[in-house]
C-alpha cells in the first residue's frame, strides 16, 4: 500500500496476513490520521507547539511527562499512586486508564493525532496489553506515529524483529527525533 503524507509518500507492507488485513481495512483512517499533527493531549484537541528548536519527539516527551506528572493528567488518566513509606511512589493504571488510552489510539479524524503521545504514556506506565496495538501502529503512514509506536513497543520488550528498525522511519524524521526515541528506549534497558 502506498500512502501520501505531509512528509512524502511511502509504502507499507507486512508479512503477517492479519496485519495486512488490518492495514487494508483501516487505510483511509490511517491516511487521514497521517495528515494530522501530533497532539499533546489524549483527545486530539491540542496541537503540540514547538519550544525553541526542540524536535517533535522532544515535544512529545514533554507532553507525555506532563500528562503523567500534572494533576490534570493524573486525574484525566485516572492513575493510582502506589507505594508505601518504604518505597518510592509509582504510578499505575487505574480502572479506566486503559479505556482512555484505547480511545486515543482510535483512528477517528481529529484536529491533531493523540496516538504518538498515547504510545509514550502506555510505555511509561508499562501497559503490556497495548503491545499488539503498538506493533500494528509501526505500520502507520504517519512517520511520527510509526516511530513512537516502534519506540514504545521496544521499551515494553518487543523484539527488534517484531517492532522493526528505526532505519525504516529515519528518512521521514529529523536525525534528532530518531536519536531521542532511541535514547528513550535505551533508558528502559539500563
Amino acid at each position: 500500500m502506498i500512502f501520501g503524507t505531509t512528509s512524502g509518500s511511502f509504502q507499507a507492507q507486512a508479512d503477517d496476513g492479519e496485519w495486512l488485513r488490518w492495514l487494508e481495512a483501516n487505510a483511509s483512517s490511517l491516511q487521514a490520521t497521517s495528515l494530522s499533527p501530533p497532539s499533546g493531549d489524549l483527545m486530539g484537541l491540542l496541537m503540540i507547539e514547538k519550544v525553541g528548536d526542540e524536535s517533535v519527539s522532544a515535544g512529545l516527551f514533554r507532553w507525555s511527562r506532563s500528562l503523567l506528572s500534572s494533576s490534570e493528567g493524573f486525574l484525566g488518566l485516572v492513575l493510582e499512586d502506589v507505594g508505601d513509606f518504604r518505597s518510592a511512589p509509582r504510578l499505575v493504571a487505574g480502572p479506566t486508564t486503559e479505556a482512555i488510552l484505547k480511545d486515543a489510539f482510535a483512528l477517528a479524524p481529529r484536529e491533531a493525532d493523540p496516538g504518538p503521545v498515547a504510545a509514550l504514556v502506555v510505555a511509561e506506565l508499562g501497559l503490556q496489553a497495548f503491545l499488539p496495538t503498538l506493533l500494528r501502529l509501526v505500520l502507520s503512514p504517519s512517520p511520527i506515529m510509526a516511530a513512537t509506536a516502534k519506540a514504545a513497543a521496544l521499551r515494553l520488550g518487543a523484539s527488534l524483529r517484531e517492532a522493526g528498525s528505526f532505519d525504516e522511519v529515519a528518512p521521514f524524521l529529523t536525525a534528532e527525533a530518531v536519536a531521542d526515541l532511541k535514547a528513550w528506549v535505551e533508558t528502559a534497558r539500563e
